[in-house]
């Protein structure tokens, strides 16, 4: 779980398709036109980038052939003319035969080249990267193609930025890369993995694909009001803070060069400090900020046994109070990062140490109960090895961090504890753990949710509609609103985990002004509550929320809307299970009739596609029968919601345990339903409590209430509301056995059928906030 390119239950990636790629590149210095470069890869991955440079009386055509498949390229050839000069290189492997005229060498190299540069070709760039996260190091070998050598180089993180391509914008990846004292910046589109451009400040050389604006301008010279970069860094990469118990923690510190006393910013990671401390010192140090990049507790170069989530609280507040000590801290300290970065935030907060004075806590998970690795009794798979994969080590492989892809059979294992074998490749002491650890009480050590009444710092809170950890956001931000907290803010896009990066979601683009610059915001935050300076942060609405349908921001003087009312909806249907998803109804009059759900845990696998990450629309008949349906009159004017979603009912099973998984969907004028947020969930041998499981009687009634998931969606005329009820989310979570036994060694299953009642005497409600009027 991280901020930097990773999502926890969507990472949608867009690859190149069959079609023929042209990309065209304009080359400059001083400002000046020089020439261009034309790369195509066509159909079959046949690979051309052609150049043509007219400089002063300098004027040369160079070619580069080769085939690029499954992301990577394969022998090349280079042509190189230049007056009468005519060079042609080949390298295929480690032999590289070198022609000039009619004389021909050959030599054989000590390595084969994985990552590879030429001067005029900037789409061999991408390969920086590639190598780069493969590698999970900034020390890169390159290849110069035109030189025919190895070189050092090392490749640093930088901020992403919001750019534009034809108009859309979307965030780019940035990356300096630094050869042999050269230092190039170099951007990156994450949807494809080519190259946007690439900028040579001490030459003024600089290279941009057709389309693309605002590349290389930094969105914070725009804001003059806010701390200036007038700083120079320096980095020490190897600090360490001794923990209450004696373990050592390794840091990295990204200080002013200048002496003095500064505001400290903390990122507490498990990924790899490295990574952190470039991608945070850059923005802040130049700004007067001290960036410290911790490894937590068993990861990276930290000592100690890593147990995920279970050591950060005393940790989080020993490390604080150790940056606050340092000669270089004015001792107030700030806290920012995404995902596990996010919760360690929280964790530290609630420990309340004195120099922890803001945080700004991004896509977090919430108590380690209510979303991972368990999310409300369901324990997830796919997702929960996915990231088990990434930091099943102590330093973190990023390598297979977009994909999600795992055969669903390999998580029919049973018990749960093998599934990290099949899908993973070997044991991981901490999976165990996890799967022992199945009720919320048995999380204590990481808990943190119950005290949060105790955090009076200003917090600005990020996440996304498709943000996986999105529960933790909104139930933070609700017990502190209950709590009267003054000093919170929230920014919520139409985004996944690795928020802000792109306008779409699967199949669904939400427009221009999806993707927004939040630098700014973050630098405003810490220049208020850091640094006291006047600086208008507090200004800004209390909550900016995205409206999807509409696909418009709001501001909101809260979240939910002060003025918002509650709408109940009631479930009805007048037959049987089969029969709901078209007869089943939501409205105003009292309910009728109940449906049946069948579930056989034995036979899970394609029932359906709600775990779809390739498009948010399917038809009813995708659905294999093990889902029911429900849905409104068409709506006759635009109806807003934004806010907390609730389903309450009745039921009954055959079994000692099931599961619920509830869905809103937005109804289209031709009938096709398309998912807007990412459901609720419950386990019901949970109900009584999260904190002791108890199995049901069969053919016993029980009470239900499943959350919905948050979001804030424009239901147009001629469209419906419409809610799926399912009894699976296999493979997303664990398939719900039957029996409700531990989760570490359970092996027995059994069929179940469920009764969902939706009468008089049991009735169902589903109830959302309805936004008023724009004034």
């Amino acid at each position: 779980m991280m901020r930097l390119g990773i999502s926890l239950l969507i990472l949608l990636v867009t690859h190149l398709t069959a079609a023929k790629t042209v990309l065209v590149t304009q080359i400059s210095f001083a400002g000046a036109p020089v020439g261009t470069n034309t790369t195509t890869i066509d159909e079959g991955g046949q690979f051309l980038s052609k150049s043509e440079i007219k400089l002063g009386s300098l004027s040369l055509q160079e070619e580069v052939r080769s085939t690029f498949t499954k992301g990577h390229f394969g022998a090349f050839e280079m042509t190189h003319k230049q007056g009468e000069r005519n060079v042609q290189v080949r390298l295929k492997g480690r032999e590289v035969t070198i022609t000039e005229g009619k004389s021909t060498t050959t030599k054989t190299l000590s390595r084969e080249p994985k990552a590879f540069f030429a001067n005029f070709h900037p789409q061999l760039a991408r390969t920086l990267s590639d190598y780069k996260s493969a590698a999970g190091s900034s020390d890169t070998e390159i290849f110069l193609l035109d030189n025919v050598t190895f070189v050092s180089a090392s490749l640093s993180v930088r901020p992403n930025r919001i750019v534009k391509q034809n108009g859309t914008p979307f965030s780019a990846d940035f990356y300096e890369l630094n050869l042999q004292g050269l230092k190039i910046e170099l951007g990156i589109d994450p949807r494809s993995g080519w190259v946007l451009g690439m900028n040579v400040p001490s030459q003024r050389g600089s290279y941009l694909l057709n389309g693309v604006e605002d590349l290389f301008i930094d969105p914070l010279s725009k804001v003059p009001e806010l701390s200036q970069p007038t700083h120079t860094a320096v980095t020490e990469p190897y600090e360490l803070s001794q923990m209450r118990d004696g373990t050592p923690l390794r840091a990295t510190v990204v200080r002013p060069r200048e002496p003095g006393k500064y505001p400290a910013i903390l990122v507490r990671t498990p990924y790899g400090r490295a990574a952190m401390a470039d991608y945070y010192g850059s923005i802040f140090t130049p700004r007067g900020y001290v960036v410290v990049a911790q490894d937590v507790r068993g990861m990276g170069g930290s000592l100690g046994d890593w147990d995920p989530f279970m050591n950060e609280r005393k940790d989080g507040y020993d490390t604080v109070q150790w940056v606050a000590k340092q000669p270089w801290s004015d001792g107030n300290v700030g806290m920012i990062g995404g995902s596990y970065v996010g919760m360690v935030q929280w964790q530290a907060a609630v420990e309340q140490p004195p120099a922890l004075k803001c945080i700004i806590p991004q896509v977090s998970p919430p108590d380690p109960f209510y979303n991972i690795p368990f999310d409300h009794g369901a324990f997830m798979l796919r997702p929960n090895a996915w990231w088990t994969k990434i930091v099943s080590k102590k330093d973190t492989d990023m390598s297979s961090a977009g994909d999600l892809s795992a055969d669903p059979k390999k998580f029919l294992g049973l018990p749960l504890s093998t599934i990290d074998n099949a899908t993973i490749g070997f044991d991981v002491p901490f999976w165990d753990r996890w799967l022992a650890r199945d009720t919320a009480e048995r999380w204590a050590g990481a808990n943190y949710q119950a005290d949060l009444s105790r955090v009076k710092i200003p917090v600005l809170m990020v996440s996304g509609w498709w943000d996986g950890d999105l529960a933790g956001t909104t139930m933070n931000w609700d017990i502190l609103r209950r709590a009267g907290h003054d000093q919170r803010w929230l920014i919520m896009g139409p985004w996944v985990h690795a928020f802000n990066t792109s306008t779409k979601v699967a199949d669904e683009d939400y427009g221009s002004e999806a993707v927004v610059e939040l630098d700014s915001v973050y630098l405003r935050f810490f220049d208020t509550f850091l640094k006291g300076k006047s600086v208008h942060f507090e200004d800004r609405s209390r909550a900016q929320v995205f409206l999807t349908g509409s696909n418009e921001w709001r501001g909101m003087n809260d979240y939910p809307h002060k003025l918002a009312q509650e709408k109940r909806l009631v479930l009805s249907s007048k037959r049987d299970a089969r029969n709901a998803r078209s007869d089943g109804t939501l409205g105003d009059a009292p309910g009728i009739g109940e449906s049946t759900i069948s579930y056989d845990p034995a036979d899970v696998i394609a029932k359906s596609n709600l775990n779809s990450e390739s498009s948010l629309t399917f038809r009813f008949d995708d659905l294999q029968g093990d889902e029911l349906f429900f849905k409104t009159a068409p709506m006759t004017q635009p109806l807003d919601i934004a806010g907390p979603i609730s389903l309450e009912f009745s039921f009954k099973s055959t079994a000692q345990d099931c599961d619920f998984y509830a869905f809103l969907v937005d109804i289209t004028e031709n009938g096709l339903p398309r998912l807007i947020q990412q459901g609720g969930k419950i386990r019901a041998s949970y109900l009584h409590s999260m904190d002791q499981r108890k199995p049901l009687v069969p053919g016993q009634i029980y009470r239900a209430k499943i959350s919905l998931w948050d979001v804030a969606h424009e239901f147009k005329p001629g469209h419906r509301i419409g809610l799926i009820i399912s009894c699976n989310l296999f493979p997303n979570f664990d398939r719900n056995l039957g029996y409700a036994e531990a989760p570490l060694t359970a092996t027995r299953m059994r069929k179940s059928v469920q009764t969902i009642f939706h009468n008089q005497d049991h009735p169902a409600f589903l109830s959302f906030q309805v936004l008023p009027p724009l004034e």
